[in-house]
């Protein structure tokens, strides 16, 4: 299956934007958002590209198929399966736009998630119009092939927002809403409906991504994003070894029940905002 796509075009020129969704197929919070925008989105300049990113495992209700589709985004490695072909004819469509909000949730089972941003510096102005207190960057840095990064690597704008837990779909479609029409706005495509906003914001970098490299990982205690651990406290035990954070920061995406292989947890540091 290929990525089904809908374009969107107003009366005069102007830039051209990709919205994504289901780039994993269990969020269905940005899933919602693009079925919202796909049958009242109304332009007044520009084109906008509405992709419902990875069509099978939105089919299936899984987050991938074969392998993460998040991670696919990279030119040089030859396509070996279905995410690797949705992500060649996914950063053909990049390449003609000028910049990228992908719409993607977490899973968080024991909390309903905070919504959070993750781009790069050269996204923080937008980044501040939205209603998010966290902005997250630095993951190009720890692992290639994201949506974002993609965009950021081309000197782009590409901002994916984590709309909340993947458990609570609802509650966060309405944000998700939201944050598109200040996104499009932004670049004068759409009469503005939501003001912009001017939350106090808080910015991290992840520097460290954690594989599990044996099915006996366990976490010391149930984490959940942006818990904060300080250096030297132990995160999780792997093969009778303690893992020890090399800092102080903040757990993302806490994933003890994923594959070998995958990643377990990833480690983001608070910075300044510039």
């Amino acid at each position: 299956m290929k990525p089904l796509i809908t374009v969107l075009r107003g009366p005069k020129p102007g830039k051209k934007i990709a919205i994504f969704c289901g780039i994993h197929g269990n969020e269905k919070a940005g899933i919602m958002v693009v079925d919202y925008l796909k049958d009242t989105l109304r332009l007044i300049a520009g084109e906008v590209v509405l992709v419902y990113a990875n069509p099978l495992a939105i089919e299936r209700n899984v987050r991938l198929v074969n392998k993460n589709l998040n991670r696919r985004f990279i030119k040089t490695e030859p396509p070996t399966c279905y995410e690797d072909n949705i992500a060649a004819e996914l950063m053909e469509l990049l390449d003609t736009c000028d910049a990228l909000l992908d719409l993607h949730s977490y899973h968080e089972p024991l909390a309903e998630g905070v919504p959070f941003l993750i781009c790069e510096a050269n996204c923080f102005d937008i980044a501040s119009k939205l209603d998010f207190k966290i902005v997250a960057s630095g993951f190009d840095g720890i692992e290639k092939g994201g949506t974002d990064g993609y965009m950021f690597n081309q000197g782009k704008v590409g901002v994916c927002a984590e709309l909340g837990a993947t458990e609570k779909p609802e509650k966060f479609k309405d944000l998700g809403i939201k944050t598109a029409y200040q996104f499009l706005n932004y670049y004068g495509l759409v009469e503005q409906q939501y003001p912009y906003d001017s939350v106090e914001q808080s910015f991290i970098k992840a520097s460290l991504i954690y594989k599990k490299t044996s099915p006996d990982f366990t976490f010391s205690k149930k984490f959940k994003t942006f818990d904060y651990v300080l250096k030297g406290e132990e995160i999780a035990k792997e093969n009778g070894t303690s893992l020890l954070s090399p800092c102080t920061g903040r757990i993302l995406f806490p994933r003890a029940h994923y594959p070998v292989g995958t990643e377990a947890f990833i480690l983001a540091e608070e910075i300044n905002e510039r």
